[in-house]
């Protein structure tokens, strides 16, 4: 792919053109589990490269991001993490890729600091 505004999005809170009225702010109550992202390279448009935002009610769990090597210009991409249960696991990553957001654009310190 290439120059691509949404690389990997799991967006549970979705809701086109603020629509949603009342349902707005309920959670979703599909379970996503076990879902693997494999051999997906190019570049992003946008900083965010992968966004996980799943239901409060049912977080998704096994999630897999498996040879995934995106690049967003001369910057690392971001990754923004929403209930998913576990931290996504990172096959064979590419090293200083990514940088964990909150949902404001803030870095999230890892556990190594």
């Amino acid at each position: 792919m290439a120059n691509v505004a949404n690389p990997i999005v799991i967006d549970q809170s979705y809701c086109p053109h603020d629509r949603c009225g009342d349902d707005a702010d309920k959670p979703s109550l599909v379970q996503i589990s076990d879902v693997t992202f494999r051999r997906i390279e190019g570049t992003s448009s946008s900083k965010v490269a992968v966004q996980l935002r799943c239901s409060q009610e049912r977080p998704c769990i096994g999630v897999r991001l498996d040879g995934v090597n995106l690049r967003c210009g001369d910057q690392p991409c971001h990754t923004q993490f929403a209930n998913v249960r576990g931290t996504p696991a990172l096959e064979a990553p590419a090293p200083g890729l990514w940088v964990p957001v909150d949902q404001d654009g803030r870095p999230v310190p890892s556990d190594t600091e």
